[in-house]
Formats: structure tokens, C-alpha cells, sequence
């Protein structure tokens, strides 16, 4: 069951549901003005997790509101700069995403993740010659993955960016999978 199981996302693993639940409420009990860019991100992300569990945009948007927060903290978290640019990404407001995914990389600027998002955001907008430019800076890191090279080869060959950008959309937003794998 949901409850029992935990689960893994987009490279992540996550805690039980009571264990989730727990630390959800415990961070909640924290005024929001004394609360940490890294408690606004835990919240967000859990939060957006168990939306995307429940199929809840309400849920979701409140993990969304607490990503935000920790994206616009005055000491932000890269983990909840990145994590607020994915789903932007995912849910296709690409437009929105691009401050955040720049932040991250200003934050980060050796965080291959963060490079990789900005280029599909780039690729959602249409800038190639961008993406191109971001994906050989992360092609370049000790951490980088072949998807990184692929990538750049595709756009080189001037490979049309909307079948690009649908298949971001397909591989990190497969919420089906997702669900089986908590138990739900």
C-alpha cells in the first residue's frame, strides 16, 4: 500500500507515507518567515509528490507555492530551485521555468542536473544555439551522461525541438509508473 511502500521518482527515493506525513507536519509547525530554504524545499517536494500520488492539483500547487518559496528564499536551496524549474518544465510553462533554471545554474554552475534543465527549457522556448551552448558545459563535468551528448547531436542535426521537447515531457512525468511503484 501507499502507505507502507516507498517510493521512487525522477532519481529519488522517497520516505514511507507516515514518514512523509510526519515530517510534513513537523516543518508546517515552523512559522513560515523562520523557516530554512531547505524546509521550504523538503515541504515543496514532498508535498508535490504526494499531489502527483493523488492526482491533486491542489496538493501539487501547494508543493509548488513551497518550492517557491525556497526558490526565492535569500539563501536559496539548489534542490528547490531545480525542483521548481522541473515541474514547471514538466507541466509546460517553460517561460516560467527559465528564471529558476538560470538561478539554479548561477547557484550551481558545475550542477550537471541544473545545466540539463536549463537546456530543455531552451529547447521549450526554441533557443537552440542556448540549449546547444548549456549541454556542452554539462557534457563537460566528470558527472555528465551520454543523454547529454545524444542530446547535442540531435540538436545539431536540427532535429525539430517540439518532438524534442515532448520527449522530456514522456520520460519524467510517466505519473502511471509512479503510482505502481508507491503501491497506490
Amino acid at each position: 500500500s501507499k502507505e507502507m511502500d516507498s517510493g521512487d521518482f525522477a532519481g529519488r527515493t522517497y520516505p514511507p507515507l507516515r514518514e512523509r506525513e510526519k515530517i510534513i507536519k513537523n516543518i508546517l509547525s515552523i512559522p513560515e518567515e523562520k523557516r530554512t530554504s531547505l524546509e521550504f524545499w523538503m515541504l515543496g517536494a514532498l508535498t508535490l509528490y504526494e499531489g502527483i500520488l493523488d492526482e491533486d492539483d491542489f496538493q501539487v500547487n501547494e508543493g509548488i507555492t513551497a518550492l517557491t518559496a525556497s526558490a526565492n528564499h535569500s539563501n536559496p536551496h539548489v534542490e528547490g530551485v531545480q525542483d521548481l524549474t522541473w515541474i514547471l518544465l514538466v507541466r509546460g510553462l517553460d517561460s516560467l521555468a527559465l528564471p529558476y533554471a538560470q538561478k539554479a545554474t548561477q547557484i550551481d554552475p558545475t550542477y550537471r542536473d541544473a545545466l540539463s534543465l536549463l537546456a530543455w527549457v531552451y529547447i521549450g522556448l526554441g533557443q537552440r544555439d542556448n540549449a546547444v551552448e548549456t549541454l556542452k558545459k554539462a557534457s563537460s563535468l566528470d558527472d555528465s551522461l551520454p543523454a547529454d551528448k545524444e542530446l547535442i547531436r540531435d540538436l545539431e542535426k536540427n532535429e525539430d525541438l517540439k518532438k524534442l521537447r515532448s520527449k522530456l515531457v514522456l520520460n519524467n512525468a510517466n505519473v502511471e509508473s509512479l503510482i505502481k511503484q508507491d503501491g497506490a
